[in-house]
Parts: C-alpha cells; structure tokens; sequence
C-alpha cells in the first residue's frame, strides 16, 4: 500500500469507512489531495490512518466465528481455566481456554469477537485514555513519546496509542503467535517487535 506523502494522484475510500482525523482535518470518507504543499502537511500519522481505515474496512468483511460460552458458572475457575467453544457449522465444536493465546491469535478476528465484542473488554482505549490524562497533567504529549508496549499481543492497545500519534512505538510479546498475528491484521502499527521473555534473556538480548 502506498504512503499518503507519495500519492501523485487523488484516490478516494467507501463511504463505508470509519473517519479518522489527522490532525489537520482530513476525512478519510473524502478524495485524498494530490501532491501538494498542502498535502506534504499530513505527517506518518496521516498515513497510519490511512492504513487504520483499510484495515477497518477489511474488519467488516472477515469471517465471522460461531461461539460459545458454557452454561456453567465460570465464577468457580480459575483466570487460567475459563474457556469457550469455537463452533464449526457442522456440529462440531472446538475447547479453547480463554488464556490461549496462541491458539486464537492463528484465526483471523477470533479474538476481537471474543474478547472485545463478547466480554466487552475495554482497555486498549481505557490504557490511552489514562495515558492522554496523565500527559494533560504534564508538559509531554503524546506525539512526543518512545513507548515500549510489553505483551503486545496482535497489536490492539498499539493500534490505539498510534492513532493518537505516539512517534515510535516498539512491541515485546512472549510467543510468535502474537507477532504474526500483529503483522497479519495490523501491520505497520510498531515500529519493531521482538518475541522474548523478559524474565530469561539470552547473552545476546542483554546485549
């Protein structure tokens, strides 16, 4: 996909999509500026909006998972035991602990579905949020900070501190699951993304 600051040509998006803005107003529903003084403004974050709103638009049309939660009271496991069950239309259904996260970043969207549609869970936006308040109390912004986003995951709390244009943004998570995943939906969020564990480096992460 192109970069916003080389477009030599106007392009335009569905009306379908999401309108992020860049911090000099421009609507992604609209027509994309050619080549211009004016257009050479829009910064890296134009073009991380750019590619959020593909994304977004690529998100309606993925594959809806069948799921299940049990009928028991949860209340009784343990964090590590909760589970659901992945249904495949023939009757068929598959176990999956909510704390594999291996297992459901390898199928496209099946954690969002889970995770944020289901269980409503809120915090990329809440982490940024707490984050815009506590710079408010500063003289930092956002868009001035180097963040390390430690257990990454597929990239949702990064994908929201970058739409808020933070300027570097690395990413550690302790499987490749988690990596892949972040490459395959969200791709270009972190600046860099290493797979360790923090807590047994090689000589060389050290290093």
């Amino acid at each position: 996909m192109p970069d916003m600051a080389d477009g030599a040509q106007s392009r335009s998006l569905s009306p379908a999509l999401p309108t992020p803005q860049t911090p000099y107003g421009l609507d992604y529903k609209g027509v994309f500026l050619p080549d211009t003084d004016r257009w050479r403004k829009y910064t890296a974050l134009g073009t991380f909006n750019y590619r959020y709103a593909e994304r977004e638009r690529k998100r309606k049309v993925m594959k809806r998972h069948r799921i299940q939660f049990p009928s028991t009271d949860v209340r009784e496991l343990s964090q590590d035991e909760v589970y659901f069950y992945l249904l495949d239309g023939e009757g068929g259904k598959t176990k999956i602990r909510l704390h594999e996260y291996d297992r459901i970043y390898r199928i496209p969207g099946l954690y969002e579905q889970v995770v944020f549609e289901r269980l409503k869970c809120q915090s990329p936006s809440t982490v940024t949020e707490v984050l815009k308040y506590s710079l408010s109390q500063s003289d930092q912004r956002l868009n001035e900070l180097r963040v390390l986003d430690l257990g990454a995951g597929n990239g949702m709390v990064g994908e929201e501190l970058k739409k808020h244009g933070v300027s570097r943004l690395i990413g550690v998570d302790i499987i490749p699951e988690a990596r892949d995943a972040t490459e395959r939906d969200r791709p270009g969020v972190y600046d860099a993304y290493y797979v360790m564990d923090l807590c047994s480096l090689t000589v060389d992460e050290r290093n």
